[in-house]
């Protein structure tokens, strides 16, 4: 049975050695499930270091709709307010893909940060990741056909699940797209239809990637190529744990 790793995750990969040691009798490693409402928007939170789940970002708007503005996989972690020293955080944390994630007080990484530059670097390029990435999705979610960004939608769950087949409703594309359930059920057809993806009872497999690479926009390239050039690796994960001691 395999062991979970904290170096699966990119972020806990790339820091120092002896800083990982240091900190990781600190994590708490826990299950999450699909819907899960990991934290409410205006909450306290951890630091939440995903190693084979997602975790989508949620703005909360006053009508009581939702917005998607990230999506965090075990390429990245949840949490980048408290990194910075602010006690709440403005999304709603829901978990979009189950599985793992290593969670941990904020102050012991702060705390890491300053003892290790080499750790402060780290998450210095992934905020600038963050923050890219952040904008890139407005832009999208402003100007682009939703078939486009329903494309661009699935290939970033891939790359965080690390594998084509992926666990969604239409109900769940429609909240995170926020579109209605209608537009959802064309652009799938339209996937389909272009040989991009098979879509079967609450599930999306691609069939295709660089055809449905094709089809999305250039929202999808621009934020990969932001991430590597920020941290120096592409967001490339191994895809979820099966099995544990």
């Amino acid at each position: 049975m395999e062991t979970i790793s904290l170096q699966r995750n990119l972020l806990l990969a790339a820091f120092p050695k002896e800083s990982l040691q240091k900190l990781q009798a600190s994590f708490a490693i826990s299950e999450l499930m699909l819907n899960v409402d990991l934290f409410a928007a205006d909450s306290r939170t951890q630091l939440w270091f995903p190693i084979d789940c997602v975790i989508s970002l949620l703005r909360p708007l006053e009508s009581g709709a939702e917005v998607e503005v990230g999506m965090i996989g075990p390429e990245g972690v949840v949490g980048v307010h408290a990194l910075l020293g602010v006690d709440v955080s403005p999304h709603h944390g829901l978990v979009q893909g189950r599985g793992y994630v290593a969670s941990i007080d904020p102050a012991l990484v702060r705390a890491e940060m300053q003892r290790d530059q080499r750790v402060a670097d780290v998450l210095h390029r992934y905020f600038y990741a963050f923050l890219t990435n952040t904008s890139q999705l407005a832009a999208c979610n402003r100007m682009h056909l939703l078939d486009d960004r329903l494309a661009h939608w699935l290939l970033l769950l891939s790359d965080r699940v690390g594998g084509d087949e992926m666990s969604v409703t239409q109900e769940f594309l429609s909240r995170m797209l926020g579109a209605r359930r209608a537009s959802i059920n064309e652009g799938i057809r339209h996937l389909r239809e272009a040989g991009c993806i098979e879509h079967g009872r609450n599930r999306v497999r691609i069939t295709d990637r660089r055809l449905l690479e094709e089809k999305s926009c250039e929202c999808y390239s621009t934020m990969q190529a932001e991430y590597q050039r920020a941290l120096g690796f592409a967001p490339a994960v191994h895809g979820r744990i099966t099995d544990v001691d």
